[in-house]
């Protein structure tokens, strides 16, 4: 248990809106064959790209910082 509590803060640390586009592509992932599979996923990343989170992430890793994020 003491596992899956540490795992479920690693991940609730994470943006929102990128658990989301994650949790989204592995529930479909087991409807669609490995190529559609792997299209779906472009799309969600795309999509993700564009956010603000992904902008103040990627600000964080090259500053070596803890990301602060804003879940948009």
């Amino acid at each position: 248990m003491e596992g899956v509590t540490k795992t479920a803060e690693t991940i609730a640390g994470y943006s929102k809106v990128a658990i989301i586009g994650a949790k989204e592509v592995v529930n479909k992932s087991q409807d669609l064959g490995l190529r559609d599979g792997v299209e779906y996923e472009r799309r969600v990343f795309h999509s993700i790209f564009g956010s603000q989170d992904q902008k103040i992430g990627m600000k964080a890793f090259a500053e070596k910082k803890k990301a602060e994020w804003t879940h948009q």
